[in-house]
């Protein structure tokens, strides 16, 4: 996939936006092509001169040791060449390199996803001392803007949320160029790749999906059947507050603030309608959908009966382990096949489209949001 002319408008307002010394946040949809953009970052493409270190914090959900982990991983594939134990080291080390030379930290946060609290202080108190000696664009999904999980969100919107830019849909013109680099364009006719562009409104993942099909099954009849699709769509509304859904489907008021900041990130269209038709069907089964015990393997029903019973409180460890294997517990655990369990049904809650969110709680063991 190459850069589109949204791609470049985007790195443009990133640009402009750092010549102001301003740190910003871009957000998207998740699979929009943030992930992409993310790839594509650098000072050649931006056009900047500052020293530019690009962080992958996706996976780390928060976790302050995993957080670590992937910021000296990512450290190491630079050419910055430092390695930290604790924050307190990490705002030692960033400090010292940052009164030497200008610093621009580029961090990708992942799905559903956000930063670590102490991370969050970190940046702040080095902003604080630094001033424009050190500066950063996080990349993130929507669902970044709307966390709750964070103990100092005062700090965390001051740092984060100063300058937003909206990374929405592709327009129609970016479409026919994203399939081509995508290599689908000579394996698809004229007709399927309108059908494409009406069908995904410009969502990057979207168009992969349909690509996809049109060509394994010759036609998009079946769009609303498949699989691969509908779990991206999924995804997408997961991000979305329950108000915000609402306000989706049902825009009384066009003038809410609501609609006004889903039309700005690119959930509503220029003609205040839901920008994909694959969207607005994944919302619309979402209302309707709870887990049906049958719809689970018997290793995933014992798990979730036992997550379902303890909703809100921390099950821990043993408790599953005794789920999945009764009375053998202790002869057959195995943390490692706790967590595959755990993973195979978060990936199941995922596609039956459950907006219910398994937590790990680290030394402690998992928990069912409310």
């Amino acid at each position: 996939m190459k850069l589109v002319t949204d791609h470049q408008k985007t790195l443009k307002q990133i640009k402009q936006a750092l010549d102001k010394n301003m740190p910003i946040t871009v957000v998207g949809m998740v699979d929009g092509g943030k992930n992409f953009l993310f790839g594509n970052f650098t000072q050649e493409k931006v056009g900047i001169k500052t020293r530019t270190v690009k962080i992958d914090l996706s996976t780390c959900y928060g976790d302050e040791s995993k957080t670590l982990e992937l910021l000296n991983l990512s450290f190491l594939n630079s050419d910055l060449g430092l390695q930290v134990n604790s924050f307190k080291d990490l705002a030692i080390k960033l400090l010292k390199v940052a009164k030497k030379e200008k610093l621009l930290l580029v961090i990708n946060v992942g799905y559903r996803e956000t930063i670590n609290d102490q991370l969050v202080l970190c940046l702040y108190n080095l902003r604080n001392l630094l001033g424009y000696k050190i500066n950063w664009v996080v990349f993130a999904n929507y669902g970044f803007i709307n966390t709750e999980k964070i103990e100092v969100r005062d700090i965390f919107e001051k740092i984060f949320f100063a300058e937003i830019i909206a990374m929405k849909p592709l327009n129609r013109s970016c479409i026919e160029p994203t399939i081509e680099s995508m290599r689908y364009r000579k394996q698809l006719t004229k007709s399927q790749i309108e059908e494409i562009n009406k069908l995904s409104g410009g969502h990057s993942g979207f168009i992969r999906s349909l690509c996809q099909l049109a060509i394994r099954e010759g036609n998009l009849k079946e769009w609303e059947n498949d699989l691969s699709l509908m779990a991206r769509a999924r995804k997408v509304a997961f991000e979305l507050r329950i108000e915000e859904k609402k306000a989706l489907l049902d825009k009384k008021n066009e003038r809410s603030s609501l609609v006004k900041k889903l039309r700005t990130f690119g959930y509503l269209d220029d003609r205040n309608k839901v920008f994909s038709p694959i969207l607005k069907k994944a919302l619309l089964s979402m209302y309707k959908k709870r887990v049906e015990l049958k719809d689970l393997t018997v290793t995933q029903e014992s798990i979730w009966s036992v997550l379902k019973e303890k909703e809100g409180q921390i099950v821990n460890r043993d408790e599953v382990g005794q789920a999945m294997w009764g009375r053998l517990w202790e002869q057959k655990y195995s943390d490692w096949a706790i967590d595959q369990a755990i993973y195979s049904l978060r990936q199941r809650l995922i596609e039956l489209g459950i907006e219910k969110k398994i937590l790990t709680k680290r030394g402690k063991g998992f928990l069912l949001e409310r």
